[in-house]
């Protein structure tokens, strides 16, 4: 044993269990490892290490090259390959190995932005920048008070899921969400829309800013056209928003509009690949993002829930909020709720709920009363709110 210690030192300069037990299971098999511990009786050290994990990758890349031998000699029997493209796909291969071992000492001297960092030294990092950034905080208030109560404010990184029966006002409530970001807190907003032409909507818009005087109507970006319906599309839009115009809020009406059906996937499969890849990107980014979608629902069958959602399972468990927009119909004389044209309630005062089902941040769930403006197609706070009784006639304005 004394001489199969020596040899072990003499070839390889030092020696422990790890580097005597390599040469015994090759060199010396005849002497068993059980014994070689007994007598050793000592762990591998960490001046040691080095020798293990080098041979460790050793062996590694020897078993690479092999591999890759064996599918150079198989191209060369390939007759039917032209030669030059059995000489580029056998350097790839080459290559490949070499690779490998440069990205181990890349990674040893890693220090980009997603390098592995210990949680505590992170957190002090993300506190100093904090407290050195103006106006760096990472929720934003849409100015409904009862709702950001609720939520805690929205965060950067969520995404947020709008639905409502057609009809109910929900591209309204994502442009009042609009209007009052930039005229409370000039939060800049990247409006998405593929119900309507852009040009139709800022005609719209650009003739309640002349009635009532109020420029806030049209402090919004959006794409001079819209060229692709796709989520690599939006997500390119998103960016430039971002990188042009320190843009973090984005709205799109509607999700109907950006998925598409992909060969081999079901509607499901493909509404989930969709809403993951944007809630990925508001998380890799630090955007929030306000995503309207429908419900397989009438107006007559009473207000939506999170199973009427159309693809339910993929799009309950992706978005950090789901809002359902409801509005509040007038009743008849038997008892039926009225509607008016283009399904909005007939009343004057036309009340509606904003029903948050949920709320992964805060778990606090309930609605909020709010009164919509015909005129000017915005929604008004009211006077009351989720845990009261039923509003009668007063409203806030803002």
């Amino acid at each position: 044993m004394i001489d199969v210690v020596n040899k072990v030192y003499e070839s390889k300069g030092k020696v422990d269990l790890v580097i005597l037990s390599e040469y015994v299971r090759t060199k010396n098999k005849g002497l068993k490892m059980a014994y070689v511990a007994k007598i050793y009786g000592h762990p591998s050290t960490n001046a040691n290490i080095g020798e293990y994990v080098s041979t460790v990758r050793n062996k590694s890349l020897l078993r690479k090259i092999i591999e890759a031998g064996v599918k150079i000699q198989g191209m060369g029997f390939n007759e039917g390959t032209e030669i030059m493209q059995t000489v580029s796909e056998a350097e790839e291969l080459v290559k490949d190995i070499s690779a490998g071992r440069q990205n181990e000492s890349d990674l040893r001297n890693y220090n980009g932005e997603d390098q592995i960092v210990f949680a505590n030294t992170l957190y002090e990092e993300l506190e100093e920048q904090l407290r050195n950034t103006e106006n760096a905080g990472t929720t934003r208030d849409t100015g409904i008070a009862k709702l950001d109560e609720m939520t805690g404010g929205f965060i950067l990184g969520q995404l947020n899921l709008i639905s409502g029966i057609p009809g109910m006002g929900k591209s309204s409530f994502i442009r009042t969400l609009i209007y009052r970001l930039y005229k409370k807190y000039k939060t800049k907003s990247l409006y998405l829309m593929f119900e309507e032409t852009p040009t139709n909507v800022l005609r719209k818009l650009k003739e309640k800013t002349d009635k009532f005087k109020d420029p806030n109507y049209l402090n919004f970006y959006l794409p001079k056209k819209h060229v692709y319906e796709s989520v690599e599309w939006i997500e390119s839009k998103m960016l430039e928003a971002k990188l042009k115009f320190g843009i973090d809020m984005v709205f799109i009406d509607h999700l109907d509009d950006i998925y598409r059906m992909e060969d081999g996937k079901s509607e499901e499969q493909s509404i989930r690949h969709a809403v993951k890849a944007l809630k990925k990107f508001a998380v890799r980014n630090e955007m929030i993002v306000f995503l309207i979608a429908h419900v397989q629902k009438k107006k007559d069958e009473g207000r939506p829930k999170m199973s009427d959602l159309k693809g339910s399972a993929s799009l309950q468990g992706e978005p950090d909020n789901i809002i359902f927009v409801h509005r509040i119909p007038d009743i008849s004389d038997n008892g039926e709720p009225m509607f008016g044209r283009d399904g909005e309630p007939s009343s004057k005062l036309n009340l509606a709920k904003l029903y948050l089902d949920k709320n992964r941040e805060g778990g606090i769930k309930g609605y909020v009363t709010m009164a919509f403006d015909l005129e000017r197609g915005l929604y008004y706070d009211y006077l009351h709110s989720q845990r009261t009784p039923e509003p009668t006639t007063q409203r806030i304005k803002f």
